[in-house]
């Protein structure tokens, strides 16, 4: 999976843009894009009468559209760009930890009257859709299409993209620790946060019950002062623990 989630903090970013999961890799839906070589810029608005503005957007194959994403309500909301199974499943995952923020050049996360970015190159064909993920915004119906074709023929909204059916009741219960391997991409020491690039979290359940799978995530850290010994770049290994709705390391340390 493809997507990109960060762990629920108290305070969240303010439309920052996402870092890449895999940089060298592509999607079914395309690659990461660069805002200096877009074909155009498309401005998409979010609005608390959960809806985008526009709620279809037609590319041509091959084209990188940079994205203005602005948030024009007085609560926080998403744009993130997937297939619909991608974005079916991480809205399950969103309801589990209900405060999750995502972290991923696919998807930005925008505070009330703010403005965040994506550029997105889309390589492959096909009707694709971008979603708010946030809980209680999905399943009002806040989502949108965007249909890559040889020529950009705009198409209606289809309602494919429905709202899950389990709630966050019906997540399974245990799988409260895990432990994995990841990269260091960005330290916070004033906050005692780190963005880490990792491999599954074994032991960890996903809302499936597997382990939840590799991503990049950003983490609180339960004693800020592992951090004064790791530096981005670093590989580390650390366990991590379910808190309520949030994802907070325990233990870390660099991997020899």
């Amino acid at each position: 999976m493809r997507v990109l989630i960060s762990a629920v903090l108290g305070v969240g970013l303010l439309a920052v843009p996402a870092q890449a999961h895999d940089d060298d890799e592509s999607t079914p839906y395309g690659e990461p894009g660069m805002a200096s070589m877009a074909s155009r810029t498309v401005t998409v608005t979010m609005d608390d009468g959960m809806r985008f503005t526009p709620a279809t957007v037609a590319v041509k194959e091959g084209e990188t559209i940079r994205f203005i994403v602005r948030n024009a309500g007085t609560i926080r909301h998403e744009m993130m760009i997937g297939t619909v199974e991608e974005l079916k499943r991480h809205a399950e995952l969103m309801r589990q930890f209900p405060g999750m923020e995502h972290e991923d050049t696919n998807a930005v996360t925008v505070d009330p009257g703010k403005e965040g970015e994506i550029a997105w190159k889309f390589t492959v064909p096909g009707t694709f859709d971008y979603a708010c993920l946030i809980p209680g915004h999905y399943e009002a119906g806040m989502k949108g299409q965007i249909v890559v074709g040889s020529t950009a023929v705009q198409l209606p909204v289809h309602d494919h993209l429905s709202a899950p059916g389990r709630t966050s009741a019906s997540s399974p219960s245990g799988g409260d620790v895990g432990r994995g391997e990841g990269d260091v991409r960005r330290i916070d020491k004033a906050n005692g946060r780190i963005t880490l690039r990792h491999g599954p979290l074994v032991g960890l359940k996903d809302v499936d019950g597997s382990d939840m799978p590799g991503m990049t995530m950003v983490f609180r850290v339960k004693d800020p002062a592992q951090l004064d010994t790791i530096k981005a770049g670093d590989k580390v290994r650390f366990v991590v623990a379910r808190d309520g709705g949030a994802l907070v390391i325990e233990s870390l340390e660099a991997a020899r």
